[in-house]
């Protein structure tokens, strides 16, 4: 599995922009899963038995 990165180092980022502490929970969540999703889109072709003995 790749290397991903701690999805907790941007609250602070967050918190000290002056956004709520409900903005900055439900913008925390939105990274998350876009750093899930990602992940989950680049890595998807390894993953595939039918295409991932051709991808090396």
């Amino acid at each position: 599995m790749q290397f991903l990165g701690d999805p907790s180092i941007i609250k602070p980022f967050l918190a000290k922009n002056g956004h709520s502490a409900a903005d900055i929970k439900k913008m925390h969540q939105a990274w998350s899963k876009s750093l899930w999703l990602q992940a989950a889109l680049w890595s998807e072709p390894y993953t595939d038995p039918q295409v991932a003995p051709n991808e090396w």
